[in-house]
């Protein structure tokens, strides 16, 4: 799976961005990006979030909001539910559960992860320093490479993603992603 896409789509998925189906009839589609947990006040947030399709390409853009320092690695949980279709809810079952410890080693590496970070400004560390972090130029992601998730044609996706400290088991951030192949 190719690590960068797979990021692309956790770190959009805050503040309700909806993006209508792209008329391309392959690769995976977008439906909702939104928080997940409204209740908590959690200290990394994404704010001017835009997500718009243009043609067979996703071009994303963010700021990253840091009301506070984080002092730990985190591990990042990703938790992906199938259902027949967007409109039966009822019928979706477990489908995968993906973990990702030491998530901040992993983007402080060299590799996409921190090409992806050096495009804010200033550039995104993690462990987190107090801020805001606004993403310079937008990501670019192609539906068609999208395919490297391997999701099934006709099925409908919910993605539950939720970030905790390593040390505290802190919840840092939480939200969903749903989409369609």
């Amino acid at each position: 799976m190719e690590m960068g896409y797979l990021f692309l789509l956790i770190l959009t998925a805050l503040n309700g961005v909806h993006v209508s189906p792209s008329t391309s009839e392959q690769g995976f589609r977008i439906y909702m990006l939104a928080n997940d947990c409204l209740d908590k006040n959690l200290p990394v947030v994404l704010t001017n979030i835009s997500l718009k399709l243009r043609n067979d390409t996703y071009l994303i853009k963010f700021d990253i909001n840091a009301t506070e320092d984080t002092f730990e690695d985190i591990t990042l949980e990703m938790s992906v539910k199938r259902c027949l279709n967007k409109a039966a809810r009822d019928t979706c079952e477990e489908f995968h559960k993906f973990v990702f410890p030491h998530f901040c080693r992993m983007i402080n590496l060299p590799g996409p992860w921190l090409t992806y970070m050096k495009n804010m400004s200033p550039p995104y560390m993690c462990p987190t320093k107090k801020g805001i972090y606004r993403m310079l130029n937008s990501i670019q992601c192609k539906i068609k490479d999208m395919e490297r998730l391997n999701f099934r044609d006709g099925y409908f996706f919910k993605v539950l993603m939720k970030s905790y400290g390593m040390e505290s088991n802190r919840l840092y951030s939480c939200f969903k992603i749903e989409g369609q192949k």
